[in-house]
């Protein structure tokens, strides 16, 4: 990891990019629950503010080898984020 300021943009990148598509997707899809849509685009907001509130205080702060397994596993719990999405199209 090459810094957490890196870390924390991507992970808001991320967010911003679901949160369109989420727009995109009620938009195109006039058929779609606007509920489920909603509710997605808050758990994406939730789990972006969990994320943000772990790399901003990390559990290991002087072991340098549990620190980066640590801002590693939050690094993989970003598909999290991107697995949400596939409850907009679930029937």
């Amino acid at each position: 990891m090459a810094s957490v300021r890196i870390l924390k943009k991507s992970v808001n990148n991320l967010c911003f990019d679901l949160i369109s598509e989420c727009y995109v997707y009620a938009f195109f899809h006039r058929d779609a629950d606007n509920a489920k849509v909603n509710e997605t685009m808050e758990e994406i907001l939730q789990l972006r503010n969990d994320m943000v509130i772990k790399i901003n205080n990390p559990e290991f702060k002087n072991d340098k080898a549990k620190n980066r397994k640590y801002y590693a596993a939050i690094t993989a719990d970003m598909q999290k984020m991107v697995d949400t999405m596939d409850k907009i199209a679930a029937k």
